[in-house]
């Protein structure tokens, strides 16, 4: 692997080898010996069925969870445009062993991938084991990448994708980044929802989720609808209130029925994780439980409406502060 490292960080200097590159692999049939010589840090050849770069995708620790992609342009004081700065995010990443997602072209299409080496000029990412999707990939106008590292949501966008072969399995490479966006949850523009303008949340809650398996004559217990008060709402999460012992939560547990509606928007259906609970006593002296939740595999649409949702709060709250 050192050695396929040394030969990578040498081809990736030169800009013309990587357009070299690119234009055999997006060429039809084999390359000729001509060819192959002048990008002599890769070995072209067609890609064959195989599980080998599968497998090293298994060696990597955290896993890839999709949450939708966001706007760079909507966070402009979260983008990294220093190329060392973008350069030791994508190493980390490398070291940690941190999975992505590649989205093609930003749509639907997306596989699972890892950085599998990096270097001044550009990154191999490892292929999907679907070669459709690699052929997608490679004919994109670019990929979306995005991951989790140490906490905070990573994304970026990489164009003039091509295929290589890498440590001698297939792989896939392209130009740095010019730009990466570094969004740690806590700057996620978590939002404190308005009265005047709420989010209205449905939990269905399925008792055995809670640990409740039935009565004693082991009738299975009837599921409830729960609608707790939205606290907040950010691009990954939500704060919800429910009354003191209206169910049985703990940290960990899953309500994988939940509907969330956005005012002038449509209702998603969502799978939340309580992350965090806190006990509350408004001054009236009601106890209630406030629980942090985790949207998990959030709707991409869901998340280009909570966006417009928090802005909007967001500009209306600036007015209303702004002197006349």
């Amino acid at each position: 692997m050192l050695q396929s490292r040394s030969c990578l960080h040498g081809c990736i200097r030169s800009n013309a080898a990587t357009a070299e590159r690119a234009r055999i692999h997006r060429s039809a049939g084999p390359p000729t010996r001509a060819q192959a010589e002048r990008a002599p840090c890769y070995k072209w050849s067609p890609h064959s069925p195989r599980t080998a770069p599968h497998a090293r995708m298994a060696e990597h620790h955290e896993a890839a969870t999709f949450t939708g992609l966001l706007k760079p342009e909507h966070f402009p004081d979260h983008l990294l445009h220093d190329p060392g700065e973008i350069l030791l995010t994508l190493r980390r990443m490398n070291k940690q062993r941190v999975l992505l997602n590649a989205h093609i072209d930003a749509g639907s299409h997306r596989f699972v991938s890892a950085v599998l080496d990096c270097g001044p000029r550009g990154l191999v990412l490892d292929v999907s084991p679907d070669e459709w999707l690699n052929t997608q990939a490679v004919a994109s106008d670019f990929l979306t990448c995005s991951a989790q590292l140490d906490g905070v949501r990573i994304q970026f966008d990489l164009h003039e994708v091509t295929g290589v072969t890498w440590d001698d399995l297939p792989a896939l490479f392209a130009p740095l980044p010019a730009s990466i966006l570094r969004l740690q949850r806590r700057q996620a523009f978590r939002m404190s929802v308005p009265m005047n303008n709420p989010v209205v949340c449905q939990v269905t809650v399925y008792p055995q989720d809670c640990g409740d398996n039935g009565d004693a004559a082991g009738a299975p217990p009837a599921a409830r609808v729960v609608r707790p008060r939205v606290a907040d709402v950010s691009m990954d999460g939500i704060a919800l209130v429910f009354e003191a012992d209206t169910l049985e939560l703990a940290v960990g547990i899953e309500l994988t029925d939940c509907l969330i509606s956005l005012p002038d928007s449509d209702t998603a259906k969502v799978h939340l994780k309580v992350r965090n609970l806190h006990q509350t006593t408004n001054p009236n002296g009601v106890r209630n439980v406030r629980a942090g939740c985790e949207i998990v595999d959030m709707p991409a649409r869901f998340t280009n409406q909570i966006q417009r949702y928090i802005f909007k709060i967001e500009r209306e709250r600036r007015l209303l502060e702004s002197p006349d």
